[in-house]
């Protein structure tokens, strides 16, 4: 049983933010319209929220971009899908904040909210590829149902594209206030529709998508396992998949599929449960996950003995006096006391 500090701490620090703005800023949004009005959050909790989660992850990434070096290309792209996803929230409550209007209940909506999502989804989309990548090339394993969820979440981002480019290009469905005197209706624009669909694909989507990844990263956590901050690097993926599982993408996608099928008022059970914050703190404690084995894995992944008689290894190691040698692997130090690093080029006999 382990108890991690940084999982503590994180959740802790979120709670306190949640706290103040829910004391001085319960069930409130800027200016003089009513919250949830035009199909939108646009809660100060919700948006101020998605700003904050994005400095989480932005600061998760700038941590690992300096430790990281220009040869560990496996890091690099546990970094890009920190940085993705942090640009992800960010426009998020960017649109939640500035164009509260999606036109999802009255087929009048705000083209600066449609623009904003497009850019929500494009960026949740490449966080989403560029983890698989990092799974893949830290097990050094190539897996099947990575690709088929990873395509399935690109088509889902197809069809949000072409559902928001689509309500761009009609006049009618636009309006220039947050607030507009159009009544909700049940029979939604085909362009709305396919938002929604592909919208409830996406969340489905990257749930299914942590499967195989975190799989494939416990396969190489196990390699070697390494603590930082009380957080065995084997059980960072375990996490990731239960938290996503339960309180993150996949319970967004059945809250809303359950809201479709029974006319359950969505948003009314959003603010009872705190979904706002179930949600974010399940992508916090997530890419706080993804993180640390960013951090731990790469150290030792290039050190790692792999079948002599199935590929054919070429070996380089550098430090100050040498160049492109043969040599085996080296975990020793170089004359300033750091760690060398050993480059391993695969080339398939």
């Amino acid at each position: 049983m382990f108890v991690s500090v940084g999982l503590l701490l994180l959740t802790a620090v979120y709670l306190g933010v949640v706290g103040v703005l829910e004391y001085y800023f319960h069930l409130q949004c800027l200016g003089s319209g009513e919250c949830f009005s035009e199909g939108v959050d646009n809660t100060i909790l919700n948006w101020a929220s998605d700003f904050f989660l994005a400095l989480c992850l932005f600061f998760f990434a700038s941590h690992l971009s300096f430790y990281a070096s220009a040869t560990r290309d496996v890091r690099r792209s546990g970094i890009l899908s920190q940085i993705f996803m942090g640009a992800a929230f960010l426009a998020n409550g960017v649109g939640s904040l500035l164009y509260p209007n999606s036109g999802f209940d009255d087929n009048r909506g705000m083209v600066g909210y449609w623009f904003i999502e497009i850019l929500y989804v494009v960026f949740y989309t490449v966080s989403a590829l560029a983890m698989a990548q990092f799974a893949v090339k830290s097990a050094e394993r190539k897996y099947t149902m990575v690709v088929v969820f990873g395509g399935l979440l690109v088509l889902s981002m197809s069809g949000f594209l072409a559902g928001g480019i689509w309500c761009s290009l009609e006049p009618e469905l636009q309006v220039i206030s947050a607030v507009d005197e159009f009544e909700p209706t049940d029979e939604s624009h085909a362009c709305f529709k396919f938002m929604n669909v592909s919208s409830l694909m996406m969340n489905f989507s990257y749930a299914l998508l942590w499967l195989p990844v975190g799989l494939l990263l416990k396969v190489a956590a196990r390699r070697e396992p390494v603590n930082f901050l009380g957080l065995p690097t084997p059980a960072a993926p375990i996490i990731a998949v239960v938290l996503q599982w339960s309180v993150g993408s996949m319970f967004v996608g059945v809250l809303y599929m359950v809201s479709l099928t029974t006319q359950l008022d969505y948003f009314g059970v959003w603010i009872k449960i705190y979904g706002t914050v179930l949600y974010h703190w399940a992508y916090i404690l997530t890419f706080y996950c993804l993180h640390n084995l960013s951090y731990g894995l790469p150290w030792y992944i290039y050190d790692s003995e792999s079948d002599e008689e199935s590929r054919k290894m070429k070996r380089r190691q550098f430090d100050d006096n040498s160049s492109l040698t043969n040599q085996p692997f080296s975990n020793g130090r170089d004359r300033d006391g750091r760690k060398q690093v050993t480059f391993v080029e695969v080339v398939d006999v």
